[in-house]
Formats: structure tokens, sequence, C-alpha cells
């Protein structure tokens, strides 16, 4: 009985000890300039994670270099960084600025990308631009996302019905949808539109008729 104690404890300790390493494994601010000191990289982390719980909307913010040039562009790389750091399939977004091409993209996934038109797109970079160092540069951005999901979660901010089907992973099914209630309403309004025509031609043809008898009777005479 001991020794099954013993076992028990032992695989307990290593469930916790691999649950924490797929934990650490999620990465919200990602430098490969090592501009970043490890105490500034940790206070974004711890920033970027807070803000991720709260709203259960995983925000990142990634330093680039030009290691991807000539392979990919700025875009797939930090759609492969996102994708690696935080994952494919969650609910989330991440600006990517390389200091060196003096470039920058935002890409993102799920509920991120309805809740992410371009003016929030625009208004994260003019904040993290506006930044003295690249530390506060980017605690800005994440202040601004911040801001932004706090506005949306209040219903301050309305995302578009156009711009949620544009994002959407059900579009097609949307678009689908809508595309016979559309055929349906243009026939209806066409069949109303032929028919009050042709009950205005029918109730000016008598008007017409006795126009012509009354002319038929003066030329007779």
């Amino acid at each position: 009985m001991k020794h099954l104690t013993i076992i028990r404890y032992i695989l307990v300790a290593l469930l916790l000890t691999g649950g924490t390493a797929l934990a650490d494994q999620k990465r919200y601010v990602v430098d490969d300039t090592g501009i970043l000191s490890e105490k500034n990289l940790k206070n974004l982390n711890d920033r970027a994670r807070a803000i991720s719980e709260k709203y259960r909307m995983n925000v990142a913010f990634f330093l680039a270099d030009n290691s991807y040039a000539g392979k990919m562009t700025l875009n797939d790389y930090a759609t492969k960084c996102f994708q690696s750091f935080i994952g494919s399939e969650t609910d989330g977004f991440m600006m990517a600025w390389n200091s060196k091409a003096l470039r920058w993209t935002m890409v993102a996934s799920g509920k991120g990308k309805v809740i992410l038109p371009k003016s929030a797109k625009v208004y994260f970079y003019d904040a993290y631009y506006g930044g003295k160092t690249h530390y506060e540069g980017v605690m800005a951005y994440f202040n601004a996302v911040d801001e932004h999901l706090s506005k949306v979660e209040r219903g301050e901010i309305n995302i578009s019905f156009w711009e949620t089907v544009k994002h959407s992973d059900k579009s097609v099914v949307i678009i689908i949808g809508i595309a016979p209630v559309v055929l349906i309403l243009t026939v209806c309004c066409y069949w109303i539109i032929r028919n009050s025509f042709q009950f205005s031609d029918n109730q000016k043809s008598p008007v017409l008729a006795h126009k012509c008898n009354q002319k038929s009777k003066k030329s007779n005479f």
C-alpha cells in the first residue's frame, strides 16, 4: 500500500508539472530582436495575460526581426508565431512590428476577427507608435486593447453586421441563407409592380373607350 501511495504522489506531481509547463508555453509577448529586457518582457506578458483572462480574448504582441525575410511576409510570419505561442484555434489577435523594416501588421483568430475592425487596428498601432521606447509602446498597445475590449463588452462599440459576416467562419452559410430571401422579395416586388400597372391600365381603358365613342359619334355628324 505504501508503494501505491508513493506512485500516486509521483503521478500527481508529474501531472502538475506538465500542466505548468503547458501553461508556460503560452507567450503573449514575443521578442525576436532582444530589445526588451527580461524584466520588461515579464511585465508585458503579465499585462497581456491579465487582459486575455479578463475578456477571454488572447491578445499578444510580437517584435520581429528580418530572419523571415525572403521566405514569407511579415503577416505570414506573425500568423505562424501567433499559432505557435497562443494557439490556432483560439480567440484573439496579435500585432507584429518589424523594427528593421519599419513595418507592422495584425493577425487575428476566431472572435478576434469580428471585434477587430480596421479603425481599431490603426488605433492600436498609433498607441504603440506613440511610445518613447519599445517597452512603453507595447504597454500603450495593451492599454489601448484593454480600453477597446472594455467598450465592446459594454456595448459602446457596435460591430456592423457585414463586418461580422465578413470575418465569421459561418459566413458562407449566412450568405446562402440570405440569398433565397432576397430572391423571394425581388420576385414579390416585381409581381406587385407588374400587377399595379395592369390594374392601372384596366382602370383607364373604359375612359379611353368612352372618349373614342364620343369622337366616332361626332365624326358621323
